[in-house]
């Protein structure tokens, strides 16, 4: 069975520079050099359970939890 990785990027994981070089980010999309094909990427945010009740009743815009 192949792995997560090879399932979405079609190579084996192997060291960091031979993976790094399968692949590019421009943008909001990562590359896979080989065959053109892309993903959507963004960016990974963890907010807090207070942020996110915050967020659900309208008393934070969402733009704002950032200073919390």
């Amino acid at each position: 069975m192949p792995s997560w990785f090879r399932t979405l990027t079609g190579f084996e994981e192997c060291d960091y520079a031979d993976t790094q070089s399968r692949l590019r980010v421009a943008g909001d999309r990562l590359n896979r050099l080989v065959n053109g094909s892309s993903w959507d990427i963004g960016q990974f945010e963890t907010p807090s359970l207070d942020v996110l009740r915050c967020l659900a009743f309208g008393r934070l815009d969402s733009r704002d939890h950032a200073r919390l």
